[in-house]
């Protein structure tokens, strides 16, 4: 399980990611920015993602664990 401490570092750790990203990017982008302001930023929807990911190889891990042991 992922503690509340380790998520905040996710967070902080891709939400600079997201800045230097972002000011790479923008002479890049073409069209017009969007008017209306989004609800989550990305660093929060990368942040969720990565958790979801790692909670389902710490659950996958665990079945095959006791898969291995239900085996012998």
């Amino acid at each position: 399980m992922i503690t509340y401490d380790k998520i905040t570092d996710i967070f902080c750790v891709v939400d600079e990611f997201c800045e230097k990203f972002d000011k790479k990017i923008e002479p890049l982008t073409l069209g017009n920015q969007a008017k209306k302001k989004p609800i989550m930023s990305k660093s929060e929807v990368i942040t969720i993602a990565t958790s979801c990911l790692y909670n389902q190889f710490v659950l996958l891990s665990q079945l095959c664990q006791s898969f291995k042991l239900w085996q012998s």
